[in-house]
């Protein structure tokens, strides 16, 4: 994900979020639920799985 993105969804979810939203389950992917925080640590990291987060991610917010 491009840099500028990440920092934005970041921001979106340290600064806008309740503290219960941030822990909330949003997606499972490869039969791993994520939270808003998780999301953001595997896009952090990079990697295939990252890819898979990504696309994931983008095609929720279509």
């Amino acid at each position: 994900m491009e840099e500028s993105k990440l920092k934005m969804l970041e921001k979106f979810v340290n600064e806008r979020l309740p503290e219960q939203e941030r822990d909330r389950v949003i997606m499972i992917v490869d039969k791993k639920p994520l939270t808003w925080k998780r999301v953001i640590e595997e896009l952090k990291k990079g990697g295939d799985f990252a890819k898979k987060v990504e696309a994931e991610f983008e095609e929720m917010v279509k």
